[in-house]
């Protein structure tokens, strides 16, 4: 499948290299089952077979195949996440961790955030039991912390969107926590808020290269957090 004679050699992908590369896989946190580790390749693998190796020539019958293996190993992945609390509390500790570098925080972040997306192939009370544990480990006291100390936009936005993926399952986890934590959750609202009107945001000529970001990338930011906003005082 590499040598496709109907393109040319100089832009052949290379699909063994890229597979076999370890760049493209990073544990953030150490999973403690090889199982897990093992699967994702697995997954990871019949994603980019999918989506890239046969993207040209695949079947309905194969594409449905190879999407319903995807879904049952996504399954077996956060079922295995959601049952090991020791390994969740590790990721939490990391994140509360005030030394970390923001590049760290941001890894942690769209694991979670990644984390967020797989539950959605959970039951419904399996998904429920996911997200309220990650609520009691200090789900929004992290985002709190990391809106308030990184101006990092992926770091910014994955927070966002990780609300919007707990309020899409229950609005009432958010709502409950500001309004039953008192005013230490008052911040999260605060920098929501903030966030929405870019108030916390430093001008650009103080900005970092690393931080710096595009007008309509802050468009987005903007819009995930008034959607938050909006869905929290309709509830």
């Amino acid at each position: 499948l590499e040598y496709d004679p109907e393109i040319p050699e100089s832009l052949r992908q290379k699909h063994r290299k890229y597979l076999t590369s370890k760049e493209i896989f990073k544990q953030v946190v150490p999973f403690p089952a090889n199982e897990v580790v093992e699967k994702i390749h697995q997954t990871f693998r019949m994603q980019y077979l999918k989506d890239v190796v046969l993207n040209r020539v695949i079947d309905d019958a194969t594409f449905a195949t190879l999407n319903s293996l995807i879904f049952f190993n996504n399954v077996e992945i956060i079922t295995s996440i959601q049952n090991d609390e020791g390994f969740l509390r590790m990721l939490f500790q990391k994140l509360k961790d005030e030394t970390i570098t923001e590049d760290h925080r941001k890894d942690l972040l769209l694991f979670i955030q990644e984390m967020c997306i797989l539950a959605k192939n959970l039951q419904g009370s399996n998904r429920s039991h996911l997200y309220q544990t990650m609520v009691e480990l200090g789900l929004f006291e992290v985002i709190t912390t990391s809106l308030k100390s990184t101006h990092l936009l992926a770091s910014r936005m994955a927070c966002t969107d990780i609300i919007q993926q707990t309020q899409a399952h229950d609005p009432s986890l958010l709502r409950q926590y500001i309004t039953l934590h008192g005013p230490p959750s008052f911040c999260l609202f605060r920098r929501l808020i903030q966030t929405f009107t870019l108030s916390d945001h430093p001008p650009r000529s103080q900005q970092s290269s690393s931080s710096s970001s595009s007008p309509s990338s802050m468009i987005g930011l903007q819009t995930q957090s008034a959607e938050i906003l909006k869905i929290l005082l309709d509830t």
